[in-house]
């Protein structure tokens, strides 16, 4: 189907053949492996709103209880085992099968894999990098050897330790950009539904143009104000341009 659509000729991608032959693929065997990768992302969105999403304010940690604190541990180290490491064996694999195949692309002369001429691989990736930077922040892991420690907020599996202060805000930055992308990537779940896939496939097209529009804007708003300031008048607030 891929080369099919490469050829770019819609007669051929619209007869009957292909479309029984595309219908039996999808029906009886592409659309479970599908399901099962999309269910797995949903599942992991869930358990990181529930280790990242819900206590993330100062004061609320310093309450937690130890029940509440071996789950939020249990959830990120499902987040970063069952995340991102499955995000890097990923891009291993994808990264090994281009190289094998000849695929390689060059972005400003560099040479790269295919695969990340993909917009969704290019999310992953990025959701990649930020379960590492997470991962090296992450105030569980700065506060194991201070656990018990004379703060506020001591016990089991504590985030409040002097060690981790300096990082907590760094971390929730991170943290709330990832969770943006889980969302993001969540949006391919569309494809179970012709009408929502036509709708966001709609909604990115028109996206490009919006961005177009408010570049243009910015532009007219600029050369109207540069040249208002250049004019003779009484108007004190438009008289020059603040450095």
């Amino acid at each position: 189907l891929e080369w099919m659509a490469g050829a770019q000729d819609p007669k051929l991608i619209a007869h009957p053949i292909v479309e029984v032959f595309s219908d039996l693929m999808w029906g009886d065997l592409v659309s479970y492996r599908v399901f099962a990768r999309k269910l797995y992302l949903f599942f992991s969105l869930i358990i990181f709103i529930l280790g990242h999403g819900l206590y993330m304010k100062y004061s609320e940690l310093l309450e937690l209880t130890d029940m509440e604190r071996v789950f939020i541990f249990v959830c990120r180290s499902f987040n970063y085992l069952g995340g991102m490491l499955q995000l890097l064996i990923r891009f291993v694999l994808l990264c090994v099968a281009d190289i094998r195949g000849g695929q390689i692309v060059r972005i400003y002369r560099v040479p790269l894999p295919r695969f990340i001429c993909s917009m969704k691989e290019i999310c992953f990736l990025f959701l990649a990098v930020l379960l590492i930077c997470m991962c090296s922040l992450e105030p569980l892991l700065w506060c194991l050897d201070n656990m018990y420690g004379d703060f506020p907020g001591s016990g089991l599996f504590t985030t409040t330790c002097p060690e981790a202060a300096a990082n907590h805000d760094a971390y929730v930055l991170i943290s709330g950009a990832a969770l943006m992308l889980y969302w993001l990537l969540m949006i391919d779940v569309s494809i179970f539904s012709m009408r929502a896939s036509a709708f966001s496939l709609v909604c990115f097209q028109v996206l490009v143009e919006f961005w177009l529009y408010l570049l243009g804007l910015l532009f007219l708003i600029i050369a109207f104000a540069t040249s208002l300031s250049a004019l003779k008048h009484e108007i004190p607030a438009v008289t020059g341009i603040n450095a």
